[in-house]
């Protein structure tokens, strides 16, 4: 690729990168010179696409070569970003075009919209981030690689409560004085509310805000926020990464352990890598911030690549939580909340503070059978069962979002014997209102907090002290900062560890640690209690004692001898279709090519490893069949340079859905 910042002053001819699903680049005429990166608008085939110009194009044999049929007059995508395109397709093994669509945004973006322009707000002062000696000894070490503007790593490890969030943005203070941009990329946008107020308050001013549920008009201001070169800090989920900054500084990516930074649908990627990837790009750090950093992580740590900053004690200087096992055996404990635990949390609303009841489940249940002939009611399009949510009177699937009335009558056998198994959130809420009819409770999840406004709802509910529990999935365990609540619970601690998921282990002591870390975070010392089927679990011994070194080193340990991730690599390729007969022939016609590219084509083999096919876990999934392959390699090996030349070698029905997933997250689905 030429130089992207040299105009093209002689030629019109100019090769294309379209925003669509292909890597090709097309060759397009214009009356004017212009450089790379200028955002254009082409007929491409029948209809018109955006695009940008990607380089010049000395001749072309193409008759009747096309007109570009407009220029618009924002700046150039910068030639950092065209590079960063380049680079996140190879690594991933997905189209150009693909990975453009996301960094032009939507269309929306590109419609004659005026948005009222940003202006701080008088009403807020900004106020001064004092932070500790190990915080500010950490804020040091980011600014002064923003001062050298130099590619840094750093992994920032403090347990809940140490004040993660004020160091980075010490950070991020020291970058906006310099004239920098600032990203800090969140895993969810339900954390969003809790960071504008905290910036807010900071500068005074508020974030530019990037994700899914911002108005058209706000995206579309802080996507020309970004490629103007403004100086300011946006907060993001994860396709924020792609926005096309023109000054940046510095790159956070909180919680940077979650898996919900891998985007596993249409264009896959990790946004926690590719943002390592784009900080590399442009000379500049990241902060991964954690109180349970990534086995991957951690291992960079071990290796040099990363360097770990550490803030081992809570800013408040009140002590972690007090952690106790509740052994859920034996006839003791009737319900799903144990004897112990109702006792806390009565005693906890007593005493004018707030509990929190963790339980990664929506709904009332995950489980609707007939106690007859044992029927599974299933989604008809998925292979999962259909959870009951009792308010609505629903079962619903939570992957294609099928719904059917709840009835009590069996469509197997027909008898009236469905019953519900197990709990979700609103099975939690009704046997604490009938134990402790007292509490004022409220769920906390995906289902009651959908949208930002009603985020921000729940948040201002549970800070103005509006209940007593709080009744809460993964979208309350983590990053958020609540002083009263003292006392959490965690219902079902064994769930995590069932199944085949390797990181399932890493996962559940992530999770739990998470929850633990909102308790006690203020006044007094916190109370955790964990229930469990399996007390003798090493895991929860090592939650109670707080010992994160054990665990990494017993599970690194664990990794390196079953062959997994840092010590190999995993690339999964999923096929689909409608026809279960023909994707079964397909998936396995097509490993016999990868076979027979093998120099030794063994399953012992120390360079890479063919596993399957295989019909996937989620077998069924919107109504089309899946098959999984999965391919395991050496660090050195070139798994992408494999695959590309493996696919090159078969071809796909129209019929079939192949898709690429470099280093998967979860092998349920």
């Amino acid at each position: 690729m030429s130089s992207q910042n040299d105009l093209f002053k002689e030629s019109h001819l100019f090769n294309v990168l379209v925003s669509a699903p292909i890597n090709r680049l097309y060759t397009y005429s214009s009356n004017v010179c212009l450089k790379p990166g200028q955002i254009v608008k082409v007929l491409f085939g029948s209809r018109t696409a955006l695009g940008v110009i990607w380089s010049k194009a000395e001749s072309s044999s193409i008759a009747n070569i096309k007109q570009i049929s407009r220029i618009y007059e924002y700046p150039a995508i910068p030639g950092s970003m065209l590079t960063f395109i380049d680079k996140v397709s190879d690594y991933n093994i997905i189209d150009r075009g693909s990975v453009l669509r996301i960094v032009l945004g939507e269309p929306t973006l590109f419609k004659e919209i005026n948005p009222k322009p940003f202006a701080p707000d008088d009403n807020n002062i900004s106020v001064e981030l004092r932070l500790t000696k190990d915080q500010e000894r950490a804020a040091f070490h980011i600014y002064s690689a923003v001062e050298q503007r130099k590619f840094s790593v750093f992994c920032l490890d403090g347990v809940t409560g140490s004040g993660k969030t004020e160091t980075y943005l010490k950070a991020c203070e020291h970058a906006l004085s310099r004239g920098k941009q600032c990203l800090i990329l969140l895993p969810e946008i339900a954390l969003t509310p809790q960071m504008i107020d905290k910036l807010k308050k900071y500068f005074g001013t508020p974030p530019f805000v990037w994700h899914s549920a911002v108005t058209p008009k706000n995206r579309r201001n802080a996507w020309l926020k970004s490629i103007s070169g403004e100086v300011g800090i946006t907060i993001a989920a994860r396709s924020g990464l792609f926005l096309p900054f023109r000054n940046l500084g510095l790159i956070v990516v909180d919680e940077e352990h979650d898996s919900s930074y891998k985007q596993e649908e249409g264009t896959i990627y990790n946004a926690r890598d590719m943002a390592v990837l784009r900080a590399k790009i442009l000379s500049i750090p990241i902060v991964l911030s954690s109180a349970t950093p990534s086995i991957e992580t951690m291992n960079n740590c071990i290796t040099g690549k990363y360097e770990r900053l550490l803030l081992p004690s809570r800013f408040s200087e009140v002590l972690m939580p007090e952690i106790g096992i509740v052994d859920m055996r034996g006839s003791g404990n009737v319900g799903y909340i144990s004897d112990k635990l109702l006792l806390e949390i009565e005693s906890t609303a007593k005493s004018g503070q707030q509990s929190l009841l963790y339980i990664n489940r929506r709904g009332f249940a995950p489980l609707t059978l007939c106690r007859k002939c044992g029927h599974h009611v299933q989604c008809p399009n998925c292979t999962s069962w259909l959870v009951e949510h009792k308010k609505c009177r629903i079962l619903t699937c939570h992957y294609c979002e099928h719904q059917e009335k709840k009835s009590s009558k069996c469509p197997e056998c027909g008898e009236e014997s469905l019953f519900a198994y197990g709990a979700g959130v609103e099975r939690i809420q009704q046997e604490l209102a009938i134990k402790l009819p007292i509490t004022r409770t409220v769920i906390a999840s995906s289902d009651t907090a959908s949208t930002v406004k009603k985020m921000q709802q729940l948040y201002d509910g549970v800070t103005a002290h509006n209940y007593d529990v709080i009744i809460g999935t993964q979208i309350f365990s983590k990053g958020h900062h609540f002083p009263d609540i003292s006392l959490v619970g965690i219902i079902d601690a064994d769930a995590g560890l069932m199944g085949s998921d390797p990181r399932a282990i890493e996962r559940t002591y992530q999770a739990i640690q998470q929850v633990s870390g909102r308790a006690g975070r203020a006044y007094t010392r916190g109370k955790v209690f964990i229930q469990t089927y399996n007390p003798e679990n090493q895991l929860f011994k090592m939650l109670k004692e707080y010992d994160s070194e054990e665990f990494f080193k017993i599970e690194m340990k664990n990794r390196e001898l079953s062959r997994l991730p840092p010590y190999t690599r995993l690339a999964a390729i999923v096929l689909s279709s409608n026809d279960a007969k023909q994707i079964e022939y397909f998936a396995k016609q097509i490993t016999s090519v990868a076979f027979a590219m093998l120099d030794n084509p063994n399953k012992d083999d120390p360079l890479l490893q063919i596993l399957g096919p295989a019909p996937a876990a989620m077998t069924k999934l919107h109504g089309r069949t899946r098959w999984r392959i999965l391919l395991r390699a050496a660090r050195n090996f070139d798994i992408q340079g494999y695959i590309r030349r493996w696919l090159e070698n078969v071809k796909i029905p129209s019929s079939i859905k192949l898709s690429i997933d470099i280093d998967p997250y979860n092998f349920w689905f």
